[in-house]
């Protein structure tokens, strides 16, 4: 039996959701950590934890994008559109951490060229982020989202 194609979206928007909602949570519990306590320098889960807000509010708005497009169902329009916008914020977010490394890495380059000073940047801490791994998640979503509203047919065939 073939699961059908909203059911597959449905479980896959779910997975996503709770995916960034858990990875929002960290953020305000290492924002928490960073505001309360003295000399906090961050939390380690195999990825680092700044603790930003911003982050925060960004992961929790594409987090509950994301289910609620489970909750109302991909091929209901309110489902959809959630799952669209969901998806092009967390791509976002994807973009905007890859221009984070670059600089990071560029100021790096320009201190150790420029100025002749020994820098060292670790581009895993950059990359293996969540963020980055959630945004390639919700690449193929937005792609499948945006060839559905350039065809015009949103919720006609999703079943």
């Amino acid at each position: 039996m073939k699961p059908s194609t909203s059911s597959l979206l449905q479980a896959a928007t779910a997975l996503i959701g709770i995916f960034y909602l858990t990875y929002s949570a960290l953020e305000l519990y290492s924002w928490l950590l960073s505001v309360l306590t003295p000399n906090y320098g961050g939390l380690w889960f195999g990825f680092f934890l700044e603790g930003d807000i911003g982050w925060f509010v960004s992961l929790f708005t594409v987090g509950i994008l994301m289910l609620g497009s489970a909750v109302k169902k991909p091929k209901s329009l309110k489902g959809f559109s959630c799952m669209l916008v969901g998806s092009a914020l967390g791509v976002t977010l994807l973009g905007l951490q890859l221009l984070v490394v670059a600089a990071s890495l560029g100021d790096t380059l320009i201190t150790l060229h420029l100025f002749g000073e020994g820098a060292e940047y670790c581009l895993a801490e950059g990359l293996l982020t969540p963020v980055v791994a959630g945004g390639l998640a919700l690449a193929p979503l937005l792609a499948y989202s945006l060839s559905k509203l350039k065809r015009g047919d949103v919720t006609s065939d999703l079943e």
